[in-house]
């Protein structure tokens, strides 16, 4: 009778602690094999059949990656840098408020206020900030004038509201002539009738002494555009700057849409 020609029913092999296949040898003896890959049939071994832990990095062919179906769910938990590639954390996946300013580049300027007036109005105010002599901001604005009459917008820091406590210096410049005046006023810009004015400044507070502005401001008005570099100071201590308002001389000349933003450096 051919060697393992009558394998009849499994032994259970005590060495190995598994169930095996027994065969008869040439010998008469009874054998327990080992169940060897060419036992096994395709496909035969399910996930089931697997052990925890079990499948090693050398068990698993190189370049398998399109075999792998990642799960539909979001993942949670703590993922390390290096698993997270270049450029994959995008705008929506960045929770609000938690880029800090420890996190931002140097010489960065951080936007921590910004107002879109949604109709005609007079002022416009900032409370709750915290500018010291250390910081540097910019302000940034665009201001339609809805009416027929011509306007100042005028500046004002931690509620002293009185035009005669600030100075401004302008040089302007229109269609044919340039022109240098001084203003017992805290003028940031010339609102002219039923036109546009936009402004760029930089302000700061020197220690323990006065706020100070200095910046550009260009409106339509007449038919002209005009430009004014102009510069502001107070003649009151600001340190540090808590509140700022923007306030029109005229009332409603400060247009539904206009923009005001507040930056500071980091």
């Amino acid at each position: 009778m051919p060697d393992g020609s009558l394998i009849k029913s499994m032994g259970y092999d005590k060495d190995s602690k598994e169930w095996r296949p027994i065969r008869v040898n040439s010998d008469g003896e009874i054998v327990i094999d080992p169940i060897d890959t060419d036992k096994i049939a395709d496909g035969a071994i399910t996930t089931q059949k697997l052990a925890a832990n079990t499948i090693t990095d050398e068990k698993i062919k190189s370049h398998t990656t399109t075999k792998i179906t990642l799960p539909t769910a979001k993942l949670t938990g703590t993922i390390a840098t290096a698993q997270i590639a270049d450029g994959a954390i995008t705008t929506p996946k960045i929770a609000n408020g938690t880029v800090t300013d420890d996190k931002l580049g140097v010489g960065t300027l951080k936007r921590i206020r910004y107002t879109d007036v949604p109709s005609n109005t007079t002022i416009v105010d900032w409370t709750g900030l915290n500018i010291s002599s250390l910081r540097m901001c910019k302000i940034m604005y665009k201001v339609p004038n809805p009416t027929g009459t011509n306007s100042w917008l005028y500046i004002f820091v931690n509620r002293n509201y009185n035009p005669s406590n600030y100075h401004t210096q302008f040089l302007g410049a229109d269609n044919a002539n340039i022109q240098g005046f001084r203003s017992n006023t805290s003028g940031l810009g010339w609102l002219g009738a039923g036109h546009w004015t936009i402004g760029d400044f930089m302000i700061c507070c020197l220690p323990g002494y006065t706020f100070m502005a200095t910046g550009t401001t260009t409106r339509r008005s007449q038919g002209s555009l005009q430009t004014f570099i102009q510069s502001i100071s107070s003649t009151f201590a600001a340190d540090p700057i808590t509140a700022i308002r923007f306030q029109s001389s005229v009332a409603g000349t400060i247009g539904a849409g206009t923009k005001f933003a507040l930056f500071i450096d980091v």
